[in-house]
């Protein structure tokens, strides 16, 4: 079981592995595709960490894994998006804090540290808020 709980929490962190400037060649996203995909993904984010905070307050750690597998998945998404040019470095350096976290956050499921885990669901649960409020602001 111990085995199986590493290879989910393997897949995980591949995901989210490439870099977020893995695009900066490409042409930025319009701000209004950019704006309306990035909030997107921050709904389905936070819908996935009170999902994790569920899971986590009924001990399930596979569900865990599942959310955190959705967690990186989000990311992923917000990797692929291309800012518009004044915005890119702040949400570059927004979706890395997020990213870090998740990544504690992965590795506390693997330790069973539950109040690390909730601590961190905190974190992610403004991290996402700081990110949306900054995103809106996009013209």
């Amino acid at each position: 079981m111990k085995r199986l709980l590493k290879v989910g929490i393997a897949i995980a962190l591949v995901l989210t592995s490439f870099s977020s400037t893995a695009y900066a060649e490409e042409k930025p996203d319009s701000p209004t595709y950019f704006r309306t995909s990035a909030l997107g993904d921050l709904a389905d984010m936070k819908k996935d960490i009170e999902d994790a905070r569920a899971a986590l307050e009924k001990g399930g750690k596979w569900k865990l894994l599942g959310n955190a597998a959705e967690m990186a998945f989000n990311i992923g998404q917000m990797k692929s998006l291309t800012p518009p040019a004044p915005y890119a470095k702040q949400w570059n350096s927004q979706l890395i804090a997020l990213d870090t976290l998740h990544e504690k956050f992965t590795t506390s499921i693997s330790a069973g540290t539950v109040t690390e885990s909730r601590s961190l669901l905190t974190k992610m649960t403004s991290q996402v808020k700081a990110m949306e409020t900054y995103v809106k602001k996009v013209k």
